[in-house]
């Protein structure tokens, strides 16, 4: 209805539930934010080994052909 003024009660309702959602969202990215990095750095020694010995095998890179040049070919782009 034109000139319809909002009802003092309504307004504060919205303010409060604005304020809900933001403090939410708030816990929410506070709960993305973690301060471990959770790297290891044996694993990830072991996985370079893995990923080393893999892409030297031509039988994995026949058998695994994306994975290869998507890992493995940039690698050999650098030795050169």
């Amino acid at each position: 209805m034109p000139g319809h003024k909002e009802v003092p009660e309504r307004r504060g309702q919205r303010t409060m539930r604005t304020r809900l959602a933001l403090a939410a969202l708030l816990a929410l990215l506070a709960a993305c934010g973690s301060r471990s990095s959770g790297i290891n750095p044996v694993a990830d020694q072991r996985e370079a080994a893995q990923q080393q010995k893999q892409c030297a095998d031509p039988k994995w890179k026949e058998a695994h052909l994306g994975i290869w040049y998507t890992v493995c070919r940039p690698n050999d782009a650098l030795k050169e």
